[in-house]
């Protein structure tokens, strides 16, 4: 196996100063991307991707800040398209079913291809609501809510990137479920 952060490192504007960072902040991203997928393969292989993107933009001569915050940014962008287009070519029927996968059909969970106008219109509608909750919270509790729960950051990795203490987002997550429970309790009590 190609040791890529040595290749990171010596093609990274830092040089060998980025080693260091670019090694550490490489396991935790591999372990962040493998909790995601089914497969060690496809782990390796969604973190070539990071890799080739990190590449392409040391190439291109753009500078990146915050590198463990970038990386987890870009992996997560490669995970959902990972499964877009896992679930694109599975109801085109190119790919048998997977039920093993802890994740099977994560994406199905957003989007039902059984084209049934009655559940796709219930899932617009809840989604409508959603949404429109979601805006209700304050921004502190909505962004948390949202890196923590939709964009699959640790609270951890929202530290590092907000500056704030784990325990203070720790609060506002909590605060955003009970108001966002509170919320959906009156659209389920309207059905």
């Amino acid at each position: 196996m190609t040791d890529i952060p040595q290749i990171i490192s010596a093609a990274s504007p830092l040089g060998a100063a980025g080693a260091v960072p670019i090694r550490s902040t490489w396991k935790r991203l591999y372990q962040f991307i493998r909790s995601r997928v089914s497969t060690h393969e496809d782990a390796e292989d969604l973190m070539q991707d990071v890799a080739y993107k990190l590449l392409e933009t040391y190439d291109a001569g753009d500078s990146i800040e915050r590198l463990s915050a970038w990386l987890f940014a870009v992996a997560r962008n490669k995970i959902t398209d990972w499964y877009r287009k896992r679930h694109e070519t599975s109801s085109l029927g190119i790919e048998g079913d997977d039920s093993t996968s802890p994740h099977q059909n994560d994406i199905s969970v957003i989007h039902d291809p059984s084209g049934d106008a009655a559940t796709e219109t219930e899932r617009k509608e809840f989604w409508s609501v959603f949404t429109e909750a979601l805006d209700a919270l304050p921004a502190s509790q909505r962004d948390v809510f949202i890196k923590h729960e939709l964009d699959g950051m640790s609270f951890k990795e929202i530290a590092e990137e907000s500056g704030e203490p784990i325990s203070a987002l720790l609060s506002r997550k909590h605060y955003a479920v009970v108001k966002l429970r509170a919320m959906l309790a009156d659209y389920h009590a309207n059905d």
